[in-house]
């Protein structure tokens, strides 16, 4: 799955602050499901530009979740990750 946007938890605006610009557009796969209460971990499977990419991230707390067909939003304390199936 891709890193279509991350926002900020308290403006909604896309993050540009740090590393995340890097981040959208990464391809990813949960390194285990997702569950409220805890840390997100995605590994990176290619950065933004279609290279292999090796490496883990680690997200604040997961505080709600969303699927579609299409979509997966999860929000974490700090952050709303929209991810392209």
């Amino acid at each position: 799955m891709k890193i279509k946007d991350i926002r900020s938890r308290g403006t909604n605006q896309t993050r540009t602050d740090n590393r995340y610009p890097l981040r959208i557009g990464s391809e990813v796969e949960f390194y285990i499901q997702p569950v409220v209460g805890m840390c997100m971990f995605l590994n990176y499977v290619k950065d933004n530009q279609g290279n292999d990419k090796n490496g883990t991230l680690r997200t604040s707390v997961v505080i709600n979740m969303f699927e579609n067909e299409n979509e997966i939003v999860v929000t974490t304390y700090n952050s709303v990750y929209y991810f392209e199936k």
